[in-house]
């Protein structure tokens, strides 16, 4: 899984540059004013192997769920359709398959900050 490649595709997003971070959000009483984006909820699964009697080679599937937070819905509603056009039919691991969208949930409103998680499934291969 190539989580470098997802960071930096998301900090081509307006206002994501230096706001991406691994891992679930916390304390976002310290976040500041601007957007940020969380890449967790990361997740793979592999396919049988497609070769009998060669290397392996298999199919890996992603998950990655990107949680988004700003201070008001709008600002989350334009990031998420900015990230959502950054990320569909991105490719992190060549060869394999784009990314596609494939589901959100709001996760949390309180005044002053909303949090809206979306998940994206890509995969790759392994093996030669």
């Amino acid at each position: 899984m190539n989580i470098d490649a997802l960071i930096a595709r998301l900090e081509t997003v307006t206002g994501l540059a230096g706001r991406v971070v691994v891992g679930a959000p916390t304390q976002l009483e310290h976040v500041g004013d601007d957007p940020m984006a969380w890449i967790s909820g990361l997740m793979e699964s592999a396919s049988p192997n497609h070769r009998v009697n060669s290397p392996a080679i298999q199919r890996i599937d992603v998950t990655a769920e990107i949680t988004l937070g700003a201070k008001t819905l709008d600002q989350v509603q334009t990031t998420r359709d900015d990230v959502r056009v950054a990320l569909v039919d991105f490719q992190p691991e060549p060869p394999g398959d784009p990314m596609i969208f494939r589901g959100s949930q709001m996760a949390f409103v309180d005044p002053g900050w909303v949090i809206w998680r979306d998940e994206y499934l890509y995969s790759y291969y392994y093996g030669n």
